[in-house]
């Protein structure tokens, strides 16, 4: 018996024995969200009951047999994900034998597995983070096996959640780890704090920190360290992978200076009658500001519009022409 349905594509199945029990979870291919509702195992939304089935040789069927309580759900076999799953908060997830990752997970509560983690290279799992208790109040990942990360790991601050210098987060403790990330994608934290991360064999932890600055050039030595090796190898004005924005402003775009694709640009440009819109990448966390400029590099700049980052291209609100100063636009935003 197939769960609750919606427009969209199809998450997963509940699968329900005659007496209305669950009894397993029938995977389709696409977003698998497992629901929460008083602490229980709720519904989950999808679109009609006919996708494609989620086939995995080591699933042996599509049904994962699992057991739920007030305390989460705890699965039974090898769980693969390959295009993506949220947890909902709330929820505890135990997998006694292991995840597999090769698209997207999310997760906002803790995550438990007895049995091996892997992130593959292109994968991507995602810990929320709205307070300092963990598995409560911030998501972590506890392995009674060894970890593998090769994908990217991305932490995401909720509800307004802003964290106090020296604050630590164990976002990853395991029996062993191996920490071949591609990517640690860390939120924005206040104009005055930045992240440092630690990897031991065990775990990998994340601290806010106050921002130092010894050689006065507006960026926090310890980035600097982290991206360029030393101090001295980038300043106010230095551009380290000629991408044509200088340093210091991808330190505050929070984009990646030695990487020339990753850098805030305008991506689109949509003329419509006497209106223009704009497409541009942006960062969870950051505020982008659109102003008109009457010439280029101008200080005096009119606000047109405030746009929070969501991660995605994202697109400005329609910008009236007689709003534009001399045809100038230009996209900012504070760290």
């Amino acid at each position: 018996m197939q769960s609750g349905a919606t427009d969209g594509a199809n998450l997963v199945g509940i699968v329900r024995d005659g007496s209305g029990d669950i009894t397993g979870l029938q995977l389709y291919d696409g977003e698998i969200t497992l629901g929460s509702e008083n602490g229980q195992l709720g519904e989950t939304f999808g679109a009609d009951a006919g996708g494609d089935v989620f086939e995995r040789a080591a699933l042996a069927d599509s049904n994962v047999l699992f057991t739920a309580s007030s305390n989460g759900v705890v699965f039974h076999q090898k769980l693969f994900v390959e295009d993506g799953v949220t947890f909902a908060p709330t929820q505890t997830i135990v997998l006694t034998d292991g995840l597999l990752v090769e698209g997207v997970v999310e997760v906002d509560t803790n995550m438990t597995i007895s049995g091996v983690f892997d992130l593959d290279a292109g994968a991507e799992l995602t810990l929320d983070m709205r307070g300092y208790i963990p598995d409560l109040e911030y998501a972590r990942l506890e392995v009674a096996g060894a970890v593998n990360l090769y994908g990217n790991i991305r932490v995401r601050l909720q509800n307004d959640f802003a964290p106090t210098n020296e604050s630590l987060f164990g976002v990853v403790v395991a029996n062993s780890l191996v920490n071949s990330l591609s990517q640690l994608k860390l939120p924005p934290l206040r104009s005055d704090q930045t992240w440092e991360s630690e990897t031991s064999s065990t775990s990998l932890v994340v601290r806010s920190v106050a921002i130092t600055d010894d050689d006065n050039d507006g960026m926090h030595d310890g980035w600097e360290i982290e991206t360029f090796g030393s101090t001295n190898a980038a300043d106010q004005s230095s551009d380290f992978d000629l991408d044509g924005m200088i340093d210091y402003d991808e330190y505050v775009s929070w984009t990646d200076p030695t990487d020339r694709s990753d850098l805030l640009r305008i991506t689109a440009i949509e003329i419509q009658d006497d209106t223009v819109m704009l497409q541009f990448p942006s960062v969870e966390g950051l505020t982008y500001h659109i102003e008109s400029l009457p010439t280029p590099g101008a200080t005096n700049a009119t606000a047109i519009a405030t746009i929070p980052g969501t991660g995605q291209i994202i697109s400005s609100p329609a910008i009236s022409a007689s709003a534009i100063e001399s045809g100038f636009l230009r996209i900012r935003t504070d760290r």
